[in-house]
């Protein structure tokens, strides 16, 4: 029973690979968002404003969004989220919401 528990002879190997890439890709997401959101902090710097999205024109847009778009220029992996992710609105697990941003401050 011990040598057909080894992670080699699982049946759900696919299944555990499958979840251990989606586990990893967010965490890459939220070292990212984390990292925006600690520098803005301890400058004190606004995280919001009148324009607070991504499909918005980059002179408009507020710190947060500015410095997300900023990394993505220079990070294919942040480029590729935000394209993926940013416009969708809520209800929908981005990860780089405000509302996520907020929890992040209280923490």
């Amino acid at each position: 029973m011990k040598h057909l528990s080894s992670d080699l002879r699982r049946l759900d190997l696919k299944l555990t690979c499958k979840l251990q890439t989606e586990i990893d890709y967010w965490i890459n997401v939220l070292n990212r968002v984390c990292s925006v959101v600690k520098s803005l902090a301890s400058h004190g710097l606004s995280f919001r404003g009148k324009y607070d999205s991504f499909e918005s024109s980059s002179e408009n847009n507020v710190n947060f969004v500015m410095d997300m778009t900023l990394i993505a220029e220079y990070d294919t992996f942040s480029s590729k989220h935000i394209l993926k992710y940013g416009k969708h609105g809520k209800g929908h697990t981005s990860n780089i919401s405000f509302l996520l941003m907020n929890n992040l401050l209280k923490l």
